[in-house]
């Protein structure tokens, strides 16, 4: 951070604990408590550095998209929610990012449920443009803003990317290609 501070460069400072309770897993108690304690005393460590533009809780979390019982994807939205709420309290003068890929879904959780929950202040969309399927060129027009935007929140891409040009060096480029069949597959099986 003083680094940052003194090269005059932006941070989201985000979580250490990246993928916390992903798809269907829930750390115990505990563990949640110590993270959310390990977290908010990070925050008042860092709040007076002048490069932090947003806090970001955790990278990638996703339950609320991946987690296959709503009851579950409720709690652990309650969950971060708590700790977002703590984090305003550390820091009331920073915006909040809920999860670093989140984007608000009142279409599942209702309209309701965001009268109690906090989920931030931004939506953070990933978006590897080129790499998953979808071409630059679908980019042109305003498309990522219009599909991804939820009125009177930010949208930003903490990860936006056009993929591995790394010709299978070694990199985990050939992962990406045959796994996931980035657009470079779809030249052939083996790109």
């Amino acid at each position: 951070m003083d680094a940052a501070d003194r090269n005059g460069i932006g941070v989201s400072y985000e979580g250490t604990w990246p993928w916390l309770m992903i798809n269907s897993s829930m750390p115990d108690k505990k563990l949640i408590d110590l993270w959310a304690d390990e977290f908010l005393s990070l925050l008042k460590k860092n709040r007076n550095h002048p490069s932090l533009l947003l806090w970001t809780v955790n990278n990638e979390m996703k339950f609320y998209d991946n987690e296959p019982d709503f009851d579950k994807a409720k709690l652990k939205m309650k969950i971060i929610s708590d700790v977002v709420k703590g984090m305003r309290k550390v820091d009331p003068t920073r915006p909040i990012c809920f999860d670093s890929n989140y984007r608000r879904n009142v279409k599942k959780f209702g309209q309701d449920f965001y009268n109690t929950i906090d989920d931030g202040d931004i939506d953070d969309i990933h978006s590897y443009i080129n790499w998953y399927d979808h071409t630059i060129f679908k980019q042109f027009n305003g498309e990522f803003q219009r599909s991804n935007r939820n009125e009177g929140r930010p949208l930003i891409s903490q990860e936006m990317s056009t993929g591995y040009p790394n010709n299978e060096t070694g990199h985990p480029t050939r992962f990406y290609t045959i796994i996931h069949q980035n657009p470079q597959t779809l030249i052939g099986n083996l790109a």
